[in-house]
């Protein structure tokens, strides 16, 4: 396990639970993802794009980020009962620091906050709807 916390503020109903593990999917970044190859950025976007490719490959090669998988599973906040079925999961995200960034100093994508931008915020809303309907469905069984 990388990370988990517990996210209280999102929602009135459901708290969300995120854990991040690491991915295991063995890919090396280049082959992940044109982003990280710099034969192809060079092409795509110019040199500056190709050099952030290189630094990246060399900051995972250097085990400052990871390739990770986050979960969020939503929890409902009257009864703390947790909604697995619910549970939303997304792999093959950037953990840790990443060079580059607006400032030139780098990103923290491990960062609470980063990651919610990034993915949860939108892995909740998809959780929050699937955790409604099991929780109708659930209601109209009693």
């Amino acid at each position: 396990m990388l990370d988990s916390w517990t996210i209280t503020d999102a929602d009135e109903t459901w708290d969300f639970q995120v854990e991040v593990t690491n991915d295991e999917s063995g890919m090396r970044p280049e082959q992940s993802g044109d982003v990280y190859n710099a034969d192809t950025m060079a092409k795509i976007e110019g040199t500056e794009a190709a050099q952030w490719a290189r630094d990246a490959v060399e900051a995972w090669e250097r085990d400052d980020w990871c390739f990770a998988v986050i979960s969020v599973t939503p929890v409902l906040k009257a009864s703390d009962v947790t909604f697995g079925e619910a549970r939303q999961v997304l792999g093959g995200c950037d953990w840790g620091w990443l060079p580059g960034g607006e400032d030139g100093k780098g990103v923290w994508t491990s960062d609470h906050d980063y990651a919610q931008e990034a993915w949860i915020n939108d892995m909740i809303i998809e959780a929050k709807g699937e955790a409604a309907k099991l929780l109708d469905k659930i209601k109209k069984s009693i």
